[in-house]
């Protein structure tokens, strides 16, 4: 302030030289300073503090009952809660004053408004610290503490155990003890105590050595900022000076602790109050050094933040080992003092704006660009030549849609924090219209699973000129002002862990008009949010708006009717809106489509579109598939093109009506009223189009199938299936269906039309053939063929007045009596002639066939199967369409015994080789009725020779019998 104020002389100088009148300006200057009760009815906006911090009102001498009375006390009678330090009111110019947060012990345990060693943690506050730095009026200064000392929020400075101010800040002692015990300080000296006797007045000299490799500083000047362990011996030296400890690099000198910045008249009370930022990161793991870093004189009353060279800032690497603390539970809080000697009295208070344990709300910005469909927190950031983050700005285009997202969210804390005043600036260069309903936004609430749980519409009717601080550009310059768009928005309190608030801004991006392309910086604005408990900042992200934007025009028309199936064609042309020439990269296009209620249903991407490079206009032929689309509807499509830069040009909007021929589907072999359930039911179908083509891909086709109102099933067409390109077989498997009468729909979906849906209605039964033997039991009572007689006749539920045609399907033969035929074996039937070969398969509806019983001479012998016992036919037919049911026909052979006599007993011969007739009759001794005809002989007969009285004998061949009754021999 000191350069400030030489430069105000020197101005004085040179206008009271040319212009004395103007001396009666110049004195109002100091008529003009603000009073206290104006500063504090313009106070920033804090906390309602209640009894989240404790105030002393005295200060108790050790092992005395003497207190010192405390110039602390909370002032509520203004828009926010002040807690007053030191105060002009007072006569007594030894002043002490503190304030801690207030740690309730439960049985041991610390809780309520105490600071986590364990967690990161976030102090803010606003100071007013006087009107002005001239020496003698300044007070000693304060300091920021943390704590662990048994005196708790009581604890001040006691040399030789008395309650100290001025030097002391309320919180330092000397090389004998009387600072805050397991403490670190930060402290804000106003005044430099360089004195070099006495112990009252040294703490700032410079001539103490500092320790090897110590990181201390001997460069004190007025108005410092420096730290130290308070409670440790070692942090003194020498006739009790304070040891200051570097920030890191040095001692922060000259800072403006009071008066209003170098604002210039008529003041603004507002401007007096500085604010300070404490923000603490625990140590890492393994280690006892945390971190606190502290900004003061970092932002405007209105939350604005100032040029970050302007800000007076350090970092602190704590020891915690300091605090002696179990739990990581210290007290915190602020001290002032005056009383120096030189020092003055001048009122010190103090807004609090956030507190660690109250309300810890997380606040973000993000910024969307609804066009490219990215956001400012994507953009990544940089660091400058200052160590500070620059965000990188979101490119955007000019009409591209922006959305500005502001986000609160409630982490924890022991209190809500009441109704939340905000005031957005809207960052500029970006229009503001509404939908059609005139709506910019919405302000949405959630709770902890990120439900929605209300939302209220922002009107753009809700804007209202606001006025928005722009930052000086010269630490002793006042800030500037401008006044643009923004909103005034009443927030519901934020009070359950992980609930949030959403506010939702909508605009364009809007480049200024020019004749040239140019690229636009959208500055950040700044966002306000205060409230009971909770006071935050934070500015919108840096955009940019390019005017050279990408333009596309149809070249065919926007209108279309298509047929389905088909594809339809976009073509246009694309260039830069200044001509500007493409750099070689392709461009990609986008089509979006949408059906008539504007839902939408399908997105192609085409990254192939060619721009030759050094060309200012390229072309563009897209095409898109409605095997999709259905007759009835209308459909939009909205093309874009975008390239490498990610712009986005302005979007054609096609409409297309689909026209169409239907899917017509038919039965191409006749319906039958019934099914046996023992065959497979397969029906074949034809498909073909209304307009008689039949360009039908039945590989992506998709049968639809109901049985008797079941649930429809779903089948792909195999190739086995399709007989040729629009003919197709279904099959239900046998033994799907219960007997009885059924009902089938069944349509076709070619993947864009739905066929018609046929209906098939049937029977399915057991047999469709009655088949019916004429005997089932037959008795051989000689040796003619054995004639099986049969008819045939369809089922009554087969409703076909004609008689079947059926042929063999089994017919089959066994014999139990035989070993040779316990099982049934399958046989042919012939025509009963010799010379017959070929069987016969088919029959008419009435037919029959033979069976010998014994070898008939001049027949057919392959019939020869029946044998003596219980012969089993087993039969059923088929007339390709249906079968019978199975019939058996047992036949009966009788066992019998032929007997063969000759006519006479003896036979003689007169000559060795002579020949003599011997004449046989024969018959069946078990049934003397057997009959058989008179051209039927024995198939052979056995002759035994015996010569004289010798036993042996021989056996001769069969002999064939060339009549029924006689041999030569």
């Amino acid at each position: 302030m000191k350069v400030k104020q030489l430069l105000w002389s020197m101005i004085g100088i040179i206008i009271l030289f040319f212009m004395s009148p103007i001396n009666i300006s110049i004195q109002a200057k100091a008529a003009d300073m603000p009073n206290l009760e104006q500063i504090y009815s313009n106070a920033p906006q804090g906390m309602k503090l209640g009894d989240y911090v404790d105030i002393p009102t005295s200060y108790k001498k050790t092992n005395s009952t003497t207190t010192v009375p405390s110039s602390g006390k909370l002032i509520t009678d203004y828009s926010t809660n002040i807690i007053q330090m030191i105060t002009t009111k007072s006569t007594n110019k030894q002043q002490l004053g503190s304030f801690f947060g207030n740690i309730i012990t439960d049985n041991g345990n610390r809780t309520y408004n105490y600071f986590d060693l364990n967690k990161p943690q976030e102090i803010s506050a606003w100071i007013y610290s006087g009107t002005s730095n001239a020496g003698g009026t300044a007070t000693d200064g304060f300091a920021f503490v943390l704590q662990n000392d048994p005196d708790g929020s009581n604890a001040i400075s006691k040399i030789n155990g008395t309650p100290t101010a001025g030097q002391t800040l309320g919180v330092w002692g000397n090389a004998s003890g009387g600072g805050i015990q397991n403490s670190i300080a930060l402290e804000f000296d106003r005044y430099q105590n360089t004195s070099t006797s006495g112990s009252t007045n040294n703490y700032d000299n410079n001539s103490y050595t500092m320790p090897s490799g110590s990181n201390y500083s001997q460069a004190l000047k007025d108005q410092h900022i420096s730290w130290n362990y308070p409670g440790d011996k070692n942090s003194y030296t020498g006739k009790n000076i304070l040891m200051h400890r570097r920030t890191p690099n040095t001692v922060t000198n000259l800072v403006p602790m009071a008066g209003d910045d170098g604002v210039m008249f008529p003041y603004n009370p507002q401007d007096f109050w500085r604010h300070i930022l404490i923000t603490y990161t625990p140590p890492a793991s393994g280690s006892t050094i945390s971190t606190i870093n502290y900004k003061f004189n970092d932002k405007y009353p209105d939350g604005t933040s100032k040029n970050y060279g302007f800000i007076n800032k350090g970092t602190l690497n704590v020891d915690n080992k300091q605090f002696n603390s179990t739990d990581g539970k210290v007290y915190w809080g602020f001290t002032a003092a005056t009383g120096s000697p030189s020092s003055g009295i001048s009122d010190v208070a103090m807004v609090i704006e956030k507190m660690p344990a109250i309300a810890e709300v997380k606040a973000t910005v993000d910024a969307h660009d609804l066009t490219t469909n990215r956001s400012s927190s994507e953009m990544g950031s940089t660091t400058n030549n200052q160590g500070l983050t620059v965000y990188n700005p979101l490119d955007t285009y000019d009409g591209d849609g922006i959305q500005f997202e502001y986000n609160l969210q409630y982490v924890s804390g022991l209190s809500e924090t009441g109704s939340i005043q905000t005031q957005i600036a809207l960052p500029e260069h970006v229009t503001y219209s509404g939908d059609s309903t005139g709506s910019i936004g919405s302000v949405v609430y959630l709770d902890s699973n990120g439900k929605e749980i209300k939302r209220t519409n922002i009107n753009k009717s809700q804007i209202k000129k606001v006025t928005v601080t722009i930052p000086a550009t010269n630490s002793y310059d006042p800030p500037t002002y401008k006044t643009i768009d923004g909103l005034k928005l009443d927030l519901d309190t934020l009070k359950d862990p992980q609930t949030k608030i959403q506010i939702l801004i909508n605009g364009f991006a809007t480049a200024p008009i020019s004749n040239q392309a140019t690229i636009t910086d959208v500055e950040s604005e700044h966002t306000s949010y205060r409230s009971d408990n909770y006071s935050g900042d934070i500015v919108s992200p840096p955009l940019t708006i390019s005017n050279d934007k990408l333009v596309i025009a149809n070249t065919n028309s926007l209108n279309q009717t298509v047929d389905i199936g088909s594809k339809a064609k976009f073509t246009g042309t694309f260039k830069n809106t200044f001509n500007t020439p493409f750099d070689g990269n392709d461009l990609a296009a986008t089509v979006r489509v949408y059906d008539q209620n504007n839902n939408l249903i399908d997105i192609n991407r085409n990254e192939n579109i060619t721009a030759l490079l050094g060309s200012t206009e390229g072309k563009f032929d897209l095409s898109y598939d409605t095997s999709n689309f259905n007759v009835g509807q209308t459909y939009t499509v909205k093309i874009t093109l975008s390239d490498q830069k990610e712009r986005i040009s302005n979007t054609l909007t096609y409409t297309l009506t689909p026209s169409d021929k239907d899917l017509v589907l038919s039965k191409f072999t006749s319906e039958q009223a019934a099914y046996e359930r023992g065959q497979d039911i397969t029906q074949r179908y034809r498909t073909k189009y209304s307009d008689g083509s039949t360009n039908i891909d039945l590989t992506k086709a998709k049968v639809y199938m109901q049985i008797d109102n079941g649930d429809w099933e779903e089948s792909t067409i195999s190739a086995e299936q399709i007989l040729f390109s629009y003919d197709f077989n279904m099959t239900i498997p046998k033994n799907t269906l219960e007997l009885g009468d059924h009902t089938v729909n069944i349509y076709i979906n070619d993947g864009v039309r739905k066929s018609n849906t046929l209906q098939l209605k049937f029977k399915v039964i057991e047999n469709g053939i009655i088949l019916t033997p004429k005997e089932k039991t037959i008795t051989v009572s000689d040796n003619s063929p054995v004639n099986l007689e049969w008819s045939t006749k369809f089922s009554s539920e087969v409703n076909n007045a004609k008689d079947p045609v059926p042929q063999k399907k089994v017919l089959q033969i066994r014999n139990l009596d035989q070993p040779d035929m316990q099982e049934f074996k399958d046989f042919s039937v012939y025509q009963n002639s010799a010379n017959t070969t070929t069987p016969i398969d088919s029959f008419k509806s009435t037919f029959d066939f033979y069976l010998n019983p014994i070898d008939l001479r001049g027949k057919n012998l392959l019939l020869d199967l029946l044998k003596e016992g219980k012969n089993e036919i087993k039969m059923s037919v088929t007339d390709g369409t249906y079968t019978s049911n199975e019939e058996t026909v047992v036949i009966n052979v009788p066992k019998l015994t032929l007997e063969a006599t000759p006519e006479f007993k003896d036979y003689y011969s007169s000559s060795k080789n002579s020949t003599f007739t011997m004449s046989l009759t024969y018959n069946y001794l078990e049934d003397s009725n057997y009959t058989s005809d008179l051209k039927t002989v024995p198939v052979s007969l056995v002759t035994y020779l015996k010569y004289g009285d010798t036993s042996t004998g021989f056996l001769s061949a069969n002999t064939s019998l060339n009549s029924p009754e006689e041999k030569n021999l």
